[in-house]
Formats: C-alpha cells, sequence, structure tokens
C-alpha cells in the first residue's frame, strides 16, 4: 500500500486519489484567482500608464507656450535699460523744474528790487 499518487490515478484502485483531488481543484482555484488579479492589476495600470500619457501631453502643451529663458532674459534686460533711460529722464525733469523755478524766483526778485528802487527815487 503506497501512500503516493503519481499520475493522479492511485495505483491500487486507478481511480482518482482522494487527497490529490481536492489539492488539484484548491491549485486550479488558486491559479485562476492569480489570473484574475493579473489581469486586474494589468489593466489598472495600463489605465494609469494612460493618464499619465496626457498629463504628459498636457506639460507638453504648457511648455510649448513658455517663452525660453534666453528671451526672457533678454526682454527683462531690455525693459530694465528703457526703465534707467525714464529714471534718468525724470531726474533731468525734475531739475530742469527746479531750475526754472530758480530762473522765475530770481526773476521777481529782480523785479522787487527794480519796484523798490523806483518806489524810492519818486518820493
Amino acid at each position: 500500500m503506497t501512500d503516493q499518487c503519481f499520475d493522479g490515478n492511485c495505483p491500487e484502485t486507478g481511480r482518482p486519489c482522494a487527497t490529490l483531488v481536492p489539492l488539484r481543484e484548491h491549485m486550479d482555484t488558486k491559479l485562476s484567482a492569480i489570473e484574475k488579479s493579473t489581469s486586474l492589476a494589468a489593466s489598472a495600470l495600463e489605465a494609469r500608464l494612460a493618464n499619465m500619457n496626457e498629463w504628459r501631453g498636457t506639460l507638453r502643451d504648457q511648455l510649448s507656450t513658455f517663452t525660453p529663458r534666453a528671451e526672457t532674459v533678454a526682454l527683462r534686460d531690455r525693459v530694465e535699460s528703457d526703465l534707467r533711460v525714464l529714471r534718468d529722464f525724470q531726474s533731468r525733469l525734475e531739475g530742469k523744474a527746479s531750475g526754472t523755478a530758480v530762473i522765475i524766483a530770481n526773476a521777481i526778485a529782480i523785479l522787487s528790487i527794480l519796484i523798490s528802487i523806483v518806489g524810492l527815487l519818486t518820493r
């Protein structure tokens, strides 16, 4: 009497071995569950990769709308240069305005002195 079943049949009776049949059914169930979970994981991974590709496409589209760094730096330098010119112009205008105010004040002072002299002479 042997305990081993080599081909799934009991060597003494020729019928399927009693311990092997439930084990085979158990293994078949486990393998089908593994296959099912593998296919579910594969489909989930495919969906995730498709979503990642969509994000990559969106980022690529967004990146294409940005200006290159060299152009941005050149534009910033040009704006800073124009701003410097405007500040210098403003300083010169303020200087001219204060110079004009000095000239007007001097003219009023001279006119006042002349009127005072004429007033002293006519008395």
